[in-house]
């Protein structure tokens, strides 16, 4: 029996043909699209908010490293190339038809360092990059750097209600935290109670510690209920011999003011 005297054989023969010829024109279409020059990218748009990159830098890199057209273009190569930017800690692309890509950047937030050079995120990653802010310096293991992050974050505006701020946070190996102030005064938290240690110092901070002024060393609150001091001995004897010169000095001057009161009272009886 012939072929064609087969309906059923002819019938899917000629399906099997229109299937490889549509596969075909499919096939040789996507090439074009692939490789042709009418389709090029013509914008590329990014978002996101920009505080220690330069986007004009950010966009000459993207279009570096976009090749092809609007189809041929490779994002993953965009995306490798613009997170060798220190700064950027996420990219993420998309293709808008007919000519235009735009990119989600995320920046990183940067919450303190770890030397001149290394500088510790918000989520306590470090990384290579330098910034005019005056930050925090961070001292300790790497993988204690995100609860160092977290109790920053939480000590911060304590520290503010009381006009501190904070200049130095470490961390031994033994895990013993030490919080170095702005005015060079040292607090001792310790391992454990991190928070309530740190409350009990700001309660006493205003009526019991500030007046001690420059010559307060250290405090150290890792007592149970309590703290102990030090004090620079030689610059408390100077700064308490120039507060009494000074009260001397004051209450001179109000003698002075008040004669000269009576005098000129006296005068306008006369």
């Amino acid at each position: 029996m012939r072929l064609w005297d087969d309906a059923k054989a002819l019938r899917r023969v000629t399906l099997w043909l229109y299937t490889i010829v549509v596969m075909t024109l499919c096939v040789t279409g996507f090439k074009w699209l692939w490789d042709s020059s009418y389709f090029p990218v013509q914008k590329i748009h990014f978002y996101g908010e920009l505080k220690e990159t330069n986007a004009t830098v950010l966009a000459e890199v993207a279009q570096r490293n976009i090749t092809g057209n609007f189809f041929k273009a490779d994002m993953n190569v965009l995306k490798e190339a613009l997170l060798k930017d220190q700064w950027i800690e996420s990219v993420r692309v998309q293709r808008l038809w007919p000519d235009t890509i735009n990119v989600f950047v995320d920046e990183r937030q940067v919450v303190a360092k770890q030397d001149d050079k290394r500088l510790i995120d918000a989520k306590g990653v470090v990384f290579m990059a330098q910034t005019e802010k005056t930050l925090p310096l961070f001292k300790g293991p790497v993988y204690m750097l995100p609860k160092m992050v977290v109790f920053q974050d939480k000590m911060v505006p304590l520290l503010r209600k009381q006009n501190l701020n904070l200049q130095t946070l470490e961390v031994s190996e033994r895990g013993a935290w030490i919080v170095v102030l702005d005015n060079g005064v040292v607090v001792k938290l310790g391992r454990r109670d991190l928070e309530p240690r740190l409350q009990r110092f700001l309660t006493y901070w205003q009526r019991d510690l500030a007046p001690l002024g420059a010559s307060l060393e250290y405090v150290d609150v890792r007592y149970h209920d309590g703290f102990a001091i030090r004090r620079d001995a030689a610059l408390a004897v100077r700064l308490q011999k120039e507060a009494e010169a000074k009260a001397k000095a004051n209450e001179a001057d109000t003698v002075v003011t008040n004669a000269a009161t009576i005098k000129n009272n006296e005068s306008n009886i006369n």
